[in-house]
């Protein structure tokens, strides 16, 4: 499955609102999404073809089944590692571009086609060669760019459950320059087919389809009623934000 198929098939576009197909819960094991696809299936006879819920229900078996053979982890991805009494691997490990964790001292842990739910149990099974019963704690973060006319525009770190307002506050939020109901989203300089106003949709950056590498483009405007409106959104959003700024 290519990435720019990933981010298609994420969410489904009706003029300016986005749908995001239902690709299961973020920490969902396998046996839990194939039984989603499962259930999905049986409800499909239930449905006219070519209705909204016989196309959503399709569309949510298909994202389930892309999740399932790609996996959730990604080149670019940081894995914030923390192994309990060992400060050598407790650290933050960029995936590479072969979809390996390079630790030091033990072989490379592959993790091509590993779930968020798997990350931890694939890392121990590695360590486990070296330690005895190693505690292995991990998270997996983006790294996004948050660009254009906010605050402190650079590349972020984010948990891909965080919602658009919160990437953009962290970065510093809007500035009275600011328009953040046509934010940009770019892969590799290419715009990518998310539409605008998604800040206000409550959508999160899994649910788009964005990936390590991306960047949010904050475009210019005259109007500092945005700036006020997201201020207030993310007031609340940063009580739970997981983001550090990579300098």
């Amino acid at each position: 499955m290519s990435i720019v198929a990933m981010t298609l098939t994420a969410a489904s576009v009706v003029g300016q609102q986005l749908v995001p197909a239902d690709h299961g819960p973020r920490m969902a094991t396998r046996a839990q999404l194939t039984a989603m696809i499962d259930s999905l299936q049986g409800e499909l006879s239930s449905h006219r073809a070519g209705s909204d819920d016989h196309t959503k229900i399709e569309r949510s078996i298909q994202a389930i089944s892309e999740r399932l053979t790609a996996g959730d982890v990604f080149a670019g991805d940081v894995v914030r590692l923390r192994v309990s009494g060992e400060d050598r691997w407790t650290l933050d490990h960029t995936v590479t571009p072969t979809r390996t964790l390079a630790l030091v001292d033990i072989d490379p842990v592959d993790v091509s086609r590993a779930l968020y739910s798997e990350i931890e149990e694939k890392i121990s099974l590695q360590l486990a060669t070296y330690l005895r019963e190693p505690r292995v704690d991990a998270l997996v973060l983006k790294r996004i760019g948050v660009t254009g006319f906010v605050g402190n525009p650079g590349f972020y770190l984010m948990d891909g459950a965080s919602l658009v307002s919160e990437a953009v506050m962290v970065a510093g939020g809007p500035n009275n320059a600011s328009n953040i109901n046509t934010i940009e989203f770019r892969r590799m300089g290419v715009p990518l087919d998310i539409p605008t106003g998604v800040v206000w949709q409550s959508m999160s950056l899994d649910d788009l389809g964005v990936m390590s590498g991306d960047e949010m483009y904050i475009p210019q405007s005259g109007s500092s009623l945005g700036r006020f409106l997201l201020a207030a959104i993310g007031l609340v959003a940063s009580l739970t934000l997981i983001a550090i700024r990579i300098f």
